[in-house]
């Protein structure tokens, strides 16, 4: 399954090719299908499809790579919606089919607000709630957009009929029963995830044709000017000692603890490269061969010294300036469920942010922190 999910995340690799060359000649079939029958209302949906197919197949690094996720959703919308038509399926088919279209666009509503934000999931401390509104009015606007376009193509060929008030009413309705479900899973955190991944996905792939990459070196600039706080932190290298120029573990588990204090509190982001004073040192002093050690060194660390569990709320990438001197952005998220200790030898450290510093508590106060943080916890879930 592996395998597969990195094909399908390669927008270059033969699997997703293929994929997409069948999906473009099934889209073209049964489109064809639908006019024949006289039920060529969902040509409409299908110039976008095949669109977005075509730009996905032809593809390079340069260009947009569409999530086949989001493609998925888009070619099950427009099969339903055909099929119902064609072989007369009824109102549940035609339902259906309404709430799947609602969910691809309420999730392209998702990511494109993520667009206009010009930023990462949780980067910018964003309302869900927010999100989800603002996805499903983007749902309903493509839809409308949709009909309105219909209506004008109905003058040139009668089988394009524009859709009766009726319909158009019954089929928003269930357009926004699906947008409804699709911010709900996003509202809801154990879902999140995998929204998470799809838009994180999505931007990493397209930020260099987006121009996100200098709205992140924009960000980091702000933190570093705005200082440390509750919320970040820095630490001038990873690994090594600036006193001594040796690797010095202590170094390690200094960022590491400020990674343990920021998901035991309010998440935030740890810079690693810059120095008390907010000077930008890079990451060249740490003498990693490249940048990929540097990263499986890091997660390394992540993993043996806090656990495998806390990986997904972690992530992490270098932030390269024009100057030569990149920066590694740590991004924490808050951890509800458990608390998060650091393991350093024999013992299991407990940290939290207090101010701009990373503190350890023991016994009472950390019984104390922890049993009113689980009573913060449940009285949100009544």
């Amino acid at each position: 399954m592996a395998h597969i999910r990195e094909a399908f995340e390669d927008p270059t690799s033969t699997a997703t090719i293929a994929f997409y060359l069948l999906a473009v000649i099934a889209s073209i079939l049964i489109g064809v299908l639908g006019y024949v029958y006289g039920n060529a209302a969902e040509l409409i949906l299908i110039f976008p499809v095949i669109l977005i197919l075509m730009v996905t197949i032809t593809s390079e690094r340069k260009r947009i790579h569409i999530p086949p996720a989001l493609v998925i959703l888009l070619l099950i919308s427009f099969y339903l919606s055909v099929a119902g038509r064609v072989f007369a399926a009824g109102a549940a088919w035609e339902r259906i089919s309404g709430m799947v279209t609602g969910i691809s666009l309420a999730l392209l509503g998702i990511i494109s607000v993520y667009l206009l934000l010009k930023s990462k999931p949780g980067v910018r401390k964003e309302n869900p709630v927010l999100v989800a509104m603002f996805s499903i009015a983007i749902a309903i606007s493509i839809y409308t957009v949709m009909a309105i376009v219909q209506y004008y193509l109905s003058t040139f060929d009668e089988r394009l009929g524009p859709p009766l008030l009726e319909k158009f009413v019954l089929e928003s309705l269930w357009l926004m029963v699906g947008a409804g479900i699709i911010s709900a899973l996003y509202i809801w955190k154990p879902t999140r995830k995998f929204f998470d991944f799809t838009v994180n996905s999505f931007i990493e792939k397209n930020a260099k044709i987006l121009q996100l990459e200098g709205m992140e070196r924009d960000e980091v600039l702000t933190m570093i000017s705005d200082g440390e706080s509750v919320t970040t932190e820095f630490k001038s290298t990873l690994r090594t000692n600036l006193q001594t120029n040796e690797v010095d573990k202590r170094m390690e588990i200094a960022v590491l603890k400020s990674i343990v204090a920021l998901m035991n509190s309010e998440g935030g982001t740890l810079l690693i490269g810059v120095d008390d004073q907010g000077v930008r040192l890079g990451l060249d002093l740490d003498g990693f061969e490249s940048q990929d050690k540097y990263n499986l060194h890091l997660t390394h660390l992540i993993s043996s010294k806090i656990g495998d569990d806390f990986l997904p709320y972690i992530t992490f990438k270098p932030i390269e300036f024009e100057d030569g001197k990149s920066v590694m952005k740590v991004d924490c998220q808050k951890v509800t469920t458990q608390p998060v200790f650091l393991k350093d030898k024999s013992q299991e450290i407990f940290y939290v942010r207090s101010g701009p510093s990373s503190v350890e508590l023991t016994g009472t106060k950390l019984l104390s922190y922890v049993s009113n943080r689980e009573g913060k916890r449940k009285l949100l879930k009544r």
